[in-house]
């Protein structure tokens, strides 16, 4: 409950407008399930905690005096226990003997599925943002933090633009100069140097009285009360920077001038320069010049995927990953300099952005796209309205309006990553009317999807950061609330939360490598998931130097990308095999007898994994439900990984299923004595959890040793009976990963278990099966691109071990439909809970290919869409 009350985007993964009072049917539902957790928490506040004072008139007395204590100054310091099963001590809920803990976790699980089940592929966008870059952060932004996010230059860039500005204010010419300030690069942010060299501003600014014309120019600043130059040296001692320009553009050099860095001082309007004509820079960009908009660049395409247009019709190279995420940072950057200060850096705005070109507009802009410039001037009462940053007294009350100029920057940040202008969409810089902003919000939701169906992830981390923009007055208030609420806060710095906000919430979502240098780290780093997998391969590589290995878990080595074709197919089969599930629905009010319960045969699972944690916080799996062969009876801690992407890949297919874990060896590669683990598990599967489905990915071979022959014959035979005692359950096993090169594993050859091969999203068979066997069904699934998650890190696989736990559950969702229609008969859904009733299902689920002689099971094969209606 904590972890999806403190998501910010709440109100859209539930569908909910938080600006539209308009009640509706989601409405009412979402309403209902959260009173039904207030009334739960109501009931069990103790109230024998002191200093509790109750309200007349509250909705829920209990619970609204226990909120007002934990309110009040002091009131949640100290020791506490959260839940207890008595009144006494300091705990703030009590669950006494005797009340009916069972209602209270169904509701629990009924909100919690609720959520769940509207969350973005079981992961938020954040989790996706993190997942889709394959960049490695370069080692000099490793210094980079929140602190040097707001370090020398932005004070170079508030004190340059007050003194420029001022000594422009003397000019009489019209139209007035334009000041274009180059967006710094990210090591130059970080730096930590602070010495006068070092601090340096570039700039491109008009000449007058001819404004087409623009002049190179660079500003440094001083602390002393000028640059003690010689005489000659100095153009003037107290110069026009209007007749430097002019002099510099004259000479045809680059104009150097200094400003006192005491920002609030009169010091700080003086300005010095060099004589250009003996001491002029030479100009570093020679005959380029801004010729270029942001707006014009999307206009020629240079922001869209290589999947959305052929490259015959771009009139542009197309912006890289990296030279995107540098744009975005540096537009976010420009956004903080201009919060608090006299002058703004319109980085919100398109047409005020420029990128060097040649002077025909039609030169090298590709070597130039990391020096783009943008528009300052004087900050006027209107800008300064839509930056400012509502008072934190203001904020205990109500909810803010969406901040104009991030709903701004949110929106460039939508078109970078869509490739597309969004001109149809308009919003209010005064921030009374919404309606833009609730259609950006509405467009990053569609535009992930898209996404993901295009199988492409880059634009996520901006699809993040739009979001994150997008939220910000939510995120604002509530670490405004935050630190109000904490004892002796009385003093609240604005500022420094919103740098902090900025930093974490928007920059750090552009590029996931900032966020390792906060100090609340993510739990496990893609290093770490990194090297979790090479621990894995490791111990399958030492496992396969070993001599006489039998048992083989087929799940092949190679991995497919995210974007590949077959990655794309294995998603868009998991699609539809969900609206299926979806379809069944009508069917899923009628409580089945018990829940289809499923054992898989494997090396364990690992707690830790999100798929399986979730099905442990569901009960889908229960840690009495859990047993061991190898070691310690109770501990089925996975070492290798493969069962516990089976147990995910069963809950995945089957989230209603019960889910039975038997841990019968440790890695890939077996010998042959722990093979006689498998017959004692089916036994126990069998005799003591009374199983429907036994699932087993894995296959045996006859040991190459003929010393090994007679213990191979016996554990062969204990397997065997185990098998024949386990009917009518119905077992699965994988077929085998050796194409052509070898038969078919036991025990998929037995006829009690239904054998099943590898295929692609559509159906097409994987490459990998085994040579069809006469006689038999033959029948595949999915097993080719499966999509696995390790340590938060998602990569593709391919094997049989993958298709046979899909298989089960597609089984396991069959038996929960039969269960719960009152259409079938007793002896119709008696058959189907046997393997051959099983088999003679898949068959109407599946057509024998003429060419690859295989079925492919997909449900939608037998139930088209709508089939409820039939």
């Amino acid at each position: 409950m904590r972890k999806t009350f403190q998501r910010r985007d709440l109100e859209v993964i539930l569908d909910l407008d938080p600006e539209d009072k308009t009640p509706s049917s989601q409405y009412a539902k979402v309403s209902s399930l959260l009173q039904s957790l207030c009334d739960i928490l109501d009931r069990r506040v103790n109230t024998d905690l002191p200093y509790l004072q109750w309200v007349r008139g509250v909705k829920y007395p209990n619970l609204d005096a226990l909120l007002r204590r934990l309110r009040s100054p002091g009131g949640s310091q100290g020791k506490f226990e959260l839940v207890s099963m008595d009144r006494g001590g300091t705990c703030w809920f009590a669950v006494l003997p005797g009340e009916d803990t069972d209602e209270t976790q169904k509701r629990l699980a009924k909100f919690n599925s609720f959520v769940d089940g509207r969350k973005l592929s079981g992961a938020s966008l954040d989790e996706l943002a993190r997942t889709s870059s394959s960049i490695a952060i370069p080692s000099k932004h490793s210094t980079f933090d929140a602190q040097g996010f707001d370090g020398p230059f932005r004070r170079l860039a508030v004190a340059a633009c007050r003194a420029i500005f001022f000594n422009f204010s003397n000019c009489n010419h019209q139209p007035a100069h334009e000041v274009l300030l180059q967006l710094p690069r990210w090591d130059k942010i970080a730096s930590d140097d602070t010495s006068n060299a070092s601090l340096s501003l570039e700039l491109f600014l008009t000449c007058c009285p001819v404004p087409c014309m623009w002049q190179e120019a660079q500003v440094r600043v001083t602390d002393a009360d000028f640059v003690h130059f010689r005489r000659d040296e100095l153009l003037c001692r107290q110069p026009r920077l209007c007749d430097a320009i002019n002099a510099a553009q004259k000479i045809g050099v680059g104009l150097e001038f200094y400003v006192h860095g005491g920002a609030q001082s009169n010091d700080g309007l003086k300005i010095q320069v060099r004589n250009q004509k003996e001491y002029g820079i030479i100009k570093k960009y020679h005959n380029k010049s801004p010729a270029k908009t942001l707006r014009k660049l999307m206009d020629d395409g240079a922001f869209k995927w290589c999947w959305q247009t052929s490259h015959f019709f771009r009139n542009t190279k197309p912006f890289g990953i990296d030279e995107r995420k540098s744009l975005a940072f540096k537009l976010v950057f420009g956004l903080l300099i201009s919060l608090g200060s006299e002058h703004i850096i319109k980085t919100w705005d398109s047409e005020k952005i420029y990128f060097l070109a040649s002077s025909n507009g039609n030169g090298e802009l590709e070597e130039l796209r990391d020096h783009p410039y943008v528009s300052c001037g004087v900050m006027d009462e209107v800008t300064r309205d839509q930056l400012a940053l509502p008072k934190s007294d203001l904020l205990l009350d109500g909810y803010p309006p969406p901040s104009p100029v991030f709903t701004i920057l949110a929106k460039i940040l939508l078109e970078i990553s869509l490739g597309d202008r969004l001109d149809n969409v308009i919003i209010d810089t005064t921030g009374t009317d919404q309606s833009g902003w609730k259609t950006l919000r509405n467009l990053v939701k569609a535009a992930v999807a898209e996404v993901q169906k295009e199988g492409d992830r880059r634009p996520l981390p901006f699809l993040a950061a739009a979001e994150s923009c997008l939220e910000f007055h939510y995120s604002y208030q509530a670490e405004i609330v935050r630190l109000w609420n904490r004892p002796g806060n009385q003093h609240i710095n604005e500022f420094e939360i919103a740098k902090r906000l900025i930093y974490e919430e928007i920059i750090c979502k552009i590029d996931d490598g900032l966020s390792r240098t906060l100090p609340a780290a993510f739990s496990i780093s893609v290093g770490d998931a990194r090297a979790s997998i090479a621990h894995q391969a490791t111990n399958r590589q030492t496992a396969q130097a070993q001599p006489h290995d039998v048992i083989s878990l087929f799940d092949t080595l190679e991995d497919f990308t995210q974007d590949s074709r077959e990655a794309k197919l294995a998603r868009h089969f998991f699609v539809r095999l969900e609206d299926f599930r979806q379809s069944c629905g009508g069917y899923m009010i009628v409580t089945p007898p018990k829940r289809t319960r499923i054992a898989v045969l494997d090396t364990g699972i690992n707690k830790a994994h999100g798929g399986i944690s979730g099905a442990l916080w569901l009960h889908r799996i229960r840690d009495e439900w859990c047993h061991s062969w190898v070691g310690d009876p109770k501990d089925v801690h996975d070492e290798d990984g493969h069962g516990t992407h089976c147990a995910h890949l069963l809950h995945k297919v089957a989230p209603e299923a019960d889910i039975y874990v038997a841990k019968v060896f440790s890695h890939n590669q077996v010998k042959l004595y722990q093979a006689e683990n498998i017959a004692k598990a089916i036994n126990y599967a069998v005799k003591v959890w009374d199983v429907d489905i036994i699932s087993m990915s894995f296959g045996l071979r006859h040991p190459p040793s003929q010393e090994d022959s007679d213990q191979w014959d016996g554990i062969l035979q204990d397997i065997q009976q185990a098998i024949r005692e386990a009917a009518p359950r119905i077992m699965f096993a994988a077929a085998s990963n050796c194409g052509k090169n070898n038969r078919r594993a036991f025990p998929s050859t037995r006829r009690e278990v239904i054998c099943i091969h590898a295929s692609d999203g559509n159906g097409n068979e994987g490459g990998i099966n085994p040579t069809n066997k006469d006689g038999d069904d033959n029948f595949m699934t999915l097993g080719i691109a499966v999509e696995l998650v390790d340590g938060g890190k998602c990569f593709y696989k391919s094997g049989t071990s993958f298709a046979t736990p899909i298989a089960a559950g597609i089984a396991a969702n069959i038996l929960e439909l039969a269960a719960r229609s009152n259409e079938l008969t007793v002896q119709a859904k008696k058959g189907l809970k046997e393997s051959e009733g099983m088999r003679e299902m898949f068959r109407m689920m599946s057509e024998q290919d003429q060419l690859a002689p295989y079925r492919y099971i997909a449900p939608w094969n037998y139930w088209p869409q709508n089939w409820t209606t039939d």
